[in-house]
């Protein structure tokens, strides 16, 4: 994913060079720091992630681009950049129902705007920040003010719940790409109700309570087209909007959706501290498939982390829940309902998978290759495939998984951000008939 430092370059329309320049000027004669030895070297070690900037540096480059450095200190770097990134509202915006609003309005329009696989919105020190103030906000939820203004009608709510509800149904039969863009329409329509309108604290409640559910739509679709930090954006807004409707498992839902996405953007460290706010605020809440799920994510993350202990472990507690079968009270099923089963097995054979077992791994992965049309259901996107194509390749069915391949990328309509992944992950066996085939395939497809 594109550094934010390189985004935050883009948007002054600087090179490296002339970034080190400005830098190093505003150094010396605006701070009153003294001269600094910066090189265009420096600046793409910053985007690469070798080594970060030191405080001074960070100083000068928060006042450059107008971030209150106590802002930028809270969030550390390269996370203070995101306030640079119209990401302000998303990260600072009080969690109340007017915070809500405002996050609401400006995440979805970034989510639409910022370049495909951005970088994530919330990660590093700001991910148990975020944690910490969502279960304040929910222990001591702030119910939507009585708007003035022009009245909504009931009959305008009710037909927004009917279209958010056939907006969800839709997700089962179309492709990610062609709903899409309906999608994050109706979100922007319900936005526009809710900011635009006056209402009693019932229809605003169900209001946030139907853009929680649309967002998370369209965080899905977004998955579904491999585009995590888009994804992580409408999953954010979701959890703000629930939270203002006083859904506690509205709410969850969208935080556990937000850890997923850092799990696929191989950022498990972010992963636990989500989770774990989801168990200490909701856990007498939770049904059976989604306290599954919550295991299933960390599971995933201690393997990830490399420690195979507490994984093993997770995969015992998530067994467990599932087992438990405690029925469903959330007033959000979607989308985990239809399949926890499949999101199960999916979970299971990719932990297996980071621990180096594949072998282990596909006993779970075969399911969802044998059931492959009734799994488009998030989180089963297309980039989550890529761990299939990753175990049938380690037990030595390079073909089998080429196949694989196509299958999905046919399935999924060959968005241009899952071609390139499942490019990039077969490059190096196109010696095989079958992979040459998937990749000339693959070319068109990355070229769009």
């Amino acid at each position: 994913m594109p550094h934010p430092l390189k985004l935050v370059r883009a948007m002054l329309g600087k090179t490296q060079s002339a970034f080190a320049e400005e830098l190093a000027h505003r150094h010396q004669w605006k701070m009153g720091l003294g001269q600094m030895g910066i090189s265009r070297s420096k600046v793409a070690g910053w985007e690469s992630g070798r080594w970060p900037p030191d405080k001074p540096t960070k100083m000068t480059i928060a006042d450059w681009l107008g971030i209150a450095w106590a802002d930028a200190e809270q969030l550390g770097w390269p996370h203070m950049l995101h306030l640079f990134l119209s990401d302000t509202e998303t990260l600072t915006a009080p969690w109340t129902p007017q915070g809500a609003i405002e996050a609401l309005r400006s995440a979805a329009q970034q989510a639409d705007t910022q370049p495909r696989s951005s970088y994530l919105t919330v990660t590093g020190p700001a991910v148990e920040d975020l944690a910490g103030k969502w279960q304040k906000a929910l222990s001591n939820p702030l119910p939507p003010s009585v708007r003035e203004g022009k009245p909504i009608p009931l009959s305008v709510v009710d037909a927004a719940r009917s279209g958010v509800g056939e907006l969800e149904g839709m997700f089962w039969d179309i492709s990610p790409a062609h709903l899409c863009p309906l999608a994050s329409g109706f979100l922007r329509t319900l936005i526009t109700f809710l900011s635009e309108y006056s209402y009693d604290r019932q229809a605003g409640s169900e209001l946030f309570l139907l853009a929680a559910r649309n967002a998370i739509l369209c965080g899905a679709l977004f998955m579904g087209m491999g585009e995590s930090a888009r994804a992580e954006r409408y999953f954010l807004i979701a959890a703000r909007a629930a939270t203002a409707a006083g859904e506690t498992m509205a709410s969850a839902m969208p935080m556990a959706y937000v850890a997923y996405c850092h799990l696929v953007a191989d950022s498990p460290g972010d992963v636990i501290p989500i989770v774990d706010a989801i168990r200490a605020t909701a856990q007498e809440l939770l049904p059976s498939p989604f306290a599954a799920g919550l295991h299933l994510l960390e599971a995933r993350a201690r393997a990830l982390l490399g420690d195979a202990t507490a994984a093993v472990r997770s995969l015992e507690h998530a067994d467990s829940a599932l087992t438990a079968g405690s029925a469903s009270t959330a007033p959000l099923a979607f989308p985990l309902g239809k399949a926890a089963d499949l999101w199960v097995a999916s979970g299971t054979g990719i932990t297996w998978l980071h621990l180096g077992q594949p072998e282990k791994a596909m006993k779970f992965l075969t399911r969802l290759i044998d059931e492959f049309t009734s799994a488009r259901i998030f989180p089963f996107a297309a980039y989550e495939r890529l761990y299939i194509a990753d175990a049938q390749i380690a037990v030595g069915g390079v073909a089998d998984a080429a196949s694989y391949a196509a299958r999905v990328l046919d399935l999924y309509s060959s968005p241009p951000a899952i071609a390139r992944q499942y490019q990039e992950k077969f490059t190096a066996y196109r010696d095989v008939p079958a992979v040459r085939d998937l990749l000339r395939f693959l070319a068109e497809h990355t070229t769009r």
